[in-house]
């Protein structure tokens, strides 16, 4: 995670199953009416550092003008423009920018993701003066290793915004990750499996449906 995020919320593990489905069926197939249900996941995150929710600002990763023209919208601004209703906060749509049109992170390596993020985005100084004392929460529909978050908290600390915390629908497995066992169901025939990295807390617990997921991204989705 960037050193200047205090927290990262995630609802479920998106690396394969119903989750990963719906993510791109929602991208890829045009099933735009579920934003307002993954947004409804994602109010009931943890949310008890946010001193003033109603005084959040919420801001979507932004794509390319290209790739959005291409897909028809932005899945991130979709859903972030539900949850600024949900928690009756303000969604800023327009002060970040994806100039470099990058390939897609799915296939590339930690290091690789980096790199491919690096000085992508950039924030209009004048559309974000009003954000430099209100609490900014970046929102994306899946987090891997965080560059992508990263490279935006970059783009805004450059014009003196600082980034509060990152939000996502899903959390995909990092390659550096490696699956560990935990104790048993409350049947006993069976382990829970979390998914932790060693230089961070677990993230999700239980398969998929460990709702409220902390993360301790360390480098960059």
């Amino acid at each position: 995670m960037h050193g200047a995020v205090r927290w990262v919320r995630s609802v479920v593990w998106t690396s394969a199953g119903t989750a990963a489905a719906l993510i791109h069926a929602f991208k890829y197939s045009g099933w735009h009416t579920i934003a307002r249900g993954i947004a409804e996941h994602m109010a009931r995150v943890d949310v008890s550092l946010i001193p003033d929710l109603e005084g959040v600002v919420l801001v979507p990763v932004p794509l390319t003008m290209a790739r959005e023209r291409e897909r028809g919208f932005n899945q991130s601004e979709r859903i972030a423009t539900h949850l600024a209703t949900l928690w009756r906060c303000i969604v800023a749509t327009e002060v970040l920018s994806r100039t470099a049109f990058t390939q897609s992170q799915t296939l590339l390596t930690p290091e690789q993701r980096l790199h491919n993020v690096a000085k992508a985005f950039t924030a209009d100084p004048r559309k974000s003066s009003s954000l430099t004392s209100r609490s900014v929460i970046l929102i994306d529909d899946v987090v891997t290793t965080g560059a992508t978050l990263n490279a935006c908290t970059d783009a805004l600390l450059r014009v003196g915004v600082r980034t509060f915390g990152y939000i996502t629908f899903g959390r995909a497995q990092d390659p550096r990750d490696q699956l560990s066992t935990r104790g048993q169901t409350r049947h006993g025939n069976s382990n829970r499996h979390q998914r932790v990295r060693a230089d961070r807390p677990p993230g999700p617990s239980g398969g998929e449906r460990g709702a409220n997921a902390r993360s301790g991204f360390r480098s960059g989705q």
